[in-house]
Order: structure tokens, then sequence, then C-alpha cells
């Protein structure tokens, strides 16, 4: 899903002519760069779904990383300066630091669940086996920030 939405991204910034190159493996994985452009550095997030076993991905809920699953610094702490959530239609574009901000004000970290989907709306949740840390919120909350809508 995430290769899908990565297309239809650079696909999006061309249509706008917005200058762009792909950032490398290393910066995809120890950055969370998705994308250099000449307004800032990009991680894009697919639609997904609430839980493993739903067949199609959804708009109205937003998974965020705070830790990876081996205990690292997840992509909503990491220092990307943009996040691009997709939705059916285009690409809610949001400052990561003000959406970090966000987070920590809507979610509960310090109650921890092990039951993933809707239980994990504003709370932390840990997947078994795992030392990520994410959590759910609505993409309502998200629309609260100042955001650019990027049109498929």
């Amino acid at each position: 899903m995430g290769d899908r939405a990565e297309i239809l991204f650079s696909s999006a910034l061309d249509k706008r002519g917005i200058p762009w190159r792909y950032a490398n493996k290393e910066e995809q994985i120890q950055k969370h760069i998705d994308f250099h452009t000449d307004r800032g550095t990009v991680d894009v997030k697919s639609m997904k779904r609430i839980n493993r076993v739903d067949y199609n991905p959804q708009q109205d809920f937003v998974w965020l990383e705070f830790q990876n699953v081996k205990g690292n610094t997840g992509w909503l702490c990491s220092k990307v300066d943009y996040i691009a959530f997709e939705r059916p239609n285009d690409f809610v574009i949001v400052d990561r630091q003000r959406l970090l901000e966000l987070a920590k004000s809507l979610c509960d970290l310090t109650s921890i669940t092990r039951q993933g989907g809707i239980k994990a709306l504003y709370r932390g949740y840990q997947r078994w086996g795992n030392k990520d840390i994410i959590s759910m919120i609505k993409m309502s909350d998200v629309l609260t920030l100042p955001f650019k809508s990027l049109l498929k």
C-alpha cells in the first residue's frame, strides 16, 4: 500500500510542477523521509485498515507511530518536515511537529493496550513481541491543523 501511495504522491507533485526527488534507502529507514521537495521533506502515509482482519483501508482514522517495532524513534517523532496522509481523492499534508503536539494532547500513552483496532483510539498500543508504541486518532482531528490538500 505504501509504494502505491508514494507513486500517486509523486504524480500529484508532478501535476503541480513541484520539484522533488525520492529519498535514498538510508533516509527512508533512518529518517522516515520518502520525498525531498523544494518545500521540505515528506513522509507519505497510505490509507490503513483499522484492524488487520479488515479487508479495505479507510480514511476516517489514522495510525500514529511514536516508537517503531525495534523501540527506536517512530515517524511521528522524527525530523521529517511534513506528513502526507492519503485519502481517496487527495493527500492531506500537515506539519509533523504540529501533528506531534496534537497527538501528545489527545493520546494517553500511559494507558497501553495490547488490543488493536478501535481500542487504540487515543491510547498507546503495543503489539505482542514488538517494542512499538502506536496510537490512532481521527482524521477529523488532523484536519483541525493547518493543512494543504494535494489532489491525486
